[in-house]
This record gives structure tokens, sequence and C-alpha cells, in this order.
């Protein structure tokens, strides 16, 4: 309204001045009074400015004041999500720190398994050197005899023994000619066990293990009992039986180590060897075999047949195999007399699975 009446006012003014006539005072304030509208009119029109961009401001902070409430809502979430988050951070922080403590005792567990590997393989090498050692104090070759009791038909027949055992080295036998002694590394008396017997003999399948060569020879005429000795029967089994056993017990405790067993057998008869493991199939295409010694210094049979065996069952059963095919014959001492020599060899490979020695 007072726009309106001072824009009513102007127009009057002007009329009266023209009218009346009035004289140079009234022009001036008409001058004056038409500056003041004129400035009235340009701050009408800032003012007129102004309400529009306050307007446009006024629209702007809806669209801010709905930009924070959104960005409140999305604030308190973001709260919400790094307290969540704050936990698993804990929690990962924590497992860091076990996983640092983990990695610092594996780190301390292979430094000690190292050190006990080291202790280990230092032990194992003075039990082998101190076991060899004393074995060859022993002697390389060593002796023993068994004595053998007398029989039923040695009895019915008014036999009695001729040997005296005077001590565990030493017999004397009564003969034609007056007493002889006889001096060896230990005889077992004909109340020794089989037991007894395969004590004084089962370190040597430790030195075979640990890679030296170890025969075990049986020698006497025939019904002396070297069959039975070396065999046994199933309910007393004998020497090589119960190596067999002996055998698999010390290779099963070999941590580190994988191993390989095999086994030949040979017949010699009338100077001839035969392939006691050969299928009979092949016999008649057999290859000449012939004693052979490598360079370790072990001599073996060129040409014989190998098989791998798996434990002492299955040594058992190659020994028996080769057994059936021998040459036998009836004589006065024994109705199931051997007429050849036998070889029965046993090959053992271990390898160090840290190492990779190898021990044959």
């Amino acid at each position: 309204f007072f726009f309106f009446f001072f824009f009513q006012a102007e127009d009057g003014i002007r009329d009266l001045v023209r009218s009346r006539g009035l004289g140079d005072v009234y022009k001036r304030q008409a001058e004056k009074l038409n500056k003041l509208l004129k400035e009235i009119d340009a701050h009408n029109e800032v003012i007129q400015n102004l309400t529009e961009e306050n307007k446009k401001l006024n629209t702007t902070i809806e669209e801010l004041e709905k930009k924070g409430t959104i960005l409140s809502e999305n604030i308190r979430r973001l709260e919400a999500e790094k307290v969540k988050f704050g936990d698993v951070f804990s929690k990962n922080k924590a497992l860091g720190e076990e996983l640092e403590k983990l990695k610092t005792q594996i780190s301390q567990g292979k430094a000690d398994y190292s050190e006990l590997e080291a202790k280990y393989k230092d032990s194992m090498t003075q039990r082998k050197k101190l076991h060899n050692i004393i074995e060859d104090m022993k002697g390389k070759i060593r002796v023993y005899c068994r004595v053998r009791p007398i029989n039923q038909e040695e009895k019915k027949k008014g036999s009695a023994s001729i040997v005296n055992i005077t001590d565990e080295f030493t017999l004397k036998i009564e003969t034609k000619n007056g007493s002889k002694t006889f001096s060896f590394d230990s005889i077992f008396g004909p109340d020794a066990t089989q037991e007894k017997v395969f004590e004084d003999t089962k370190r040597l399948v430790q030195s075979a293990v640990d890679g030296y060569n170890v025969c075990i020879f049986a020698y006497g005429q025939t019904g002396a009992g070297k069959s039975f000795t070396i065999q046994g029967s199933q309910s007393n089994p004998g020497i090589a039986p119960r190596s067999f056993t002996e055998l698999y017990r010390i290779l099963s405790a070999m941590n580190n180590y994988m191993h390989r067993v095999e086994c030949y057998m040979v017949e010699l008869y009338l100077d001839t060897l035969s392939d006691l493991l050969l299928p009979k199939s092949e016999k008649k295409g057999a290859v000449h075999l012939d004693i052979k010694e490598d360079a370790k210094g072990m001599v073996y049979i060129q040409g014989a047949t190998r098989q791998e065996v798996k434990g002492p069952e299955d040594l058992m059963c190659r020994l028996e195999a080769g057994l059936n095919d021998r040459r036998t014959s009836a004589t006065d001492m024994n109705a199931n007399s051997s007429r050849s020599h036998l070889v029965f060899s046993i090959l053992v490979e271990c390898i160090n699975t840290v190492s990779y020695t190898h021990l044959t």
C-alpha cells in the first residue's frame, strides 16, 4: 500500500505543477521528489531481486535440509557400523596377535625339530658304530657249536653222548684215541632252546639293516640238526623265521626311512646252481646262474629270480616254496635228507627320506 500511494502522488503533483504554474521552488522540490521516486524504484527492483533470491535460497535450504536429514541417518547408520566393525577390528587385532604368537611358536618348533633331528642322526650314527664295534670285537667270523640231544633211535641202539661241555666256550670229545678239546665263540648244549640260540645271533639282523653284509651258515653231517636250527617247526621256529620277524620289527621302528626287501633262493647241487624261485614253466629255458661280486664287495647270484616281499609271513612263504623244490632222499640218519647246499638271500634297501642316504 505504501508504494501504491506514492505512485498516485507522483501523477497528482505533476498535474498540479503544470496547471498552477508553480515556481522554481516547486520545480526543485519536484526534482528531488522524482529523484527519490527513482531511488525508490531502484530499491524496489533490488527488493524484488532479493525476494527471488530468497525464494531460491529457501528452496536450496529445503533441499539441503532433506540432504542433511539423509546424511544424519547415514551418520547414525555409520556410527552403528563403526561400533560393529570396531568389535570386528578388535577381534581381528587379537587374532593377529595370536597369529604372530603361533608363527613364533612354529619357528621355535622348527628350530627344535632341526636340533632334535641332528641329535637323532648323530645318535643313530653313534649307535651304528658302537653296535658294529661290538660285533667286530666278537670277530668277523664267529663259530658257534650246538649239541643236539640223543634221539630215541640212538637210545634204542644203546648209544651214549661222547660230548662233554666244560664251559660256554669249550667242549671235549671222547674218542678211541683219547679226548680232544675244541673251542668256539659260544656253545649251546642239548638243553638250549631255539630262543637262546637266536638271542646270540639276532644282532646280526641289525647289522644287515645298517648296511653290512651278514651270513649265517649252518654246517654239519646229515642228521646233526641243521634244518631244525635254521628252519625249526611251526610251533618252535628256528633262526630263519625269527630273523624274518626281527627284520621287520627293526624296519617298522625306523622313522624317516622307507625300505624295500627282496629275496632269492638257489640250490648248489653237483657244482650246478639252480633257481628255486623260478616258476616251473620257465625252468627249461632258465639262464645260467653266475656268482658275482659287486662294487661294495657283496657276493650275489647273477640271473637269480628276485621277488619283493612285504612282511615276515611273505618271506616264510618264499622259503617254504623253495624248500619244496630241493633235491632230497632218504639216508640212514634222515628220512628226508637234502642232497644239496641251500642259499637263501635277503636284500634290504633303506632310504632316509630326509637326507636321502641309502643303506643296502
